[in-house]
C-alpha cells in the first residue's frame, strides 16, 4: 500500500512481488479516501465543465415539440 500510495505503478509492483497475474496483486490493495480524492481530482482536466446554457436539444423548438407528443 504504501508503494502505491507512493506514486508506484501497481503494475510495477507486481514485478516486484513476483506475481504472474496482476490480479493477484490487486488483492493486496485497497485504495484509501485521500488516494480516491488525487484520482478524482486529477479526471477534472478531462471531464467536461458544467455550463450555465441550455443543452443543445432544449434549444430547439421541433425537438420539444416531438418529445411532449411521446
Amino acid at each position: 500500500m504504501h508503494l502505491l500510495q507512493s506514486g508506484v505503478d501497481l503494475n510495477m509492483i507486481r514485478s516486484w512481488l513476483g506475481h504472474a497475474s496482476i490480479e493477484t496483486t490487486h488483492g493486496y490493495v485497497e485504495l484509501d479516501l485521500d488516494m480516491k480524492r488525487k484520482v478524482l481530482q486529477a479526471t477534472d482536466q478531462w471531464l467536461p465543465r458544467s455550463t450555465t446554457t441550455r443543452p443543445s436539444w432544449q434549444k430547439d423548438p421541433g425537438i420539444l415539440a416531438w418529445l411532449s407528443q411521446l
